[in-house]
């Protein structure tokens, strides 16, 4: 069961489970969406028309708002920020509106530095290219 708003917030905008749902042992959605899209594995490699957000494939080396076939907003493309375990960490641990300010991407903040790593380590696994 989620136990913040933005986990809440993240498990109701997209069919998968969430990078923070995996990180903190959260239980998977219901399969409708994610049952049929199982074998492309989705967001992690490719753009997905009901996820939300760009692809994460090749995240790490990538500059922020430069994934292919995503409406960045101009005040990102501006930013200078190159996503790495350090950032994507820094990212959960002070929230995506003070790190990235001009986002789309819901408030979440992992408060445990454990579990910023373990989210870190699945994302590492999960969008090698």
């Amino acid at each position: 069961m989620p136990n913040t708003r933005s986990q809440v917030a993240m498990r109701s905008r997209c069919c998968h489970r969430s990078p923070v749902a995996v990180a903190t042992r959260q239980p998977p959605l219901p399969r409708s969406h994610s049952a049929r899209c199982a074998t492309s594995r989705c967001r992690w490699t490719r753009c997905c028309k009901r996820c939300a957000g760009p692809t994460l494939a090749g995240v790490f080396g990538r500059r922020i708002a430069t994934a292919p076939g995503y409406n960045f907003s101009d005040a990102l493309k501006r930013l200078d920020i190159v996503w790495t375990p350090e950032t994507v960490s820094k990212l959960f641990e002070i929230g995506p509106q003070a790190y990235t300010p001009g986002t789309k991407m819901p408030e979440q903040l992992i408060g445990s530095e454990q579990d910023r790593a373990a989210l870190v380590q699945f994302l590492q696994r999960a969008t090698k290219r």
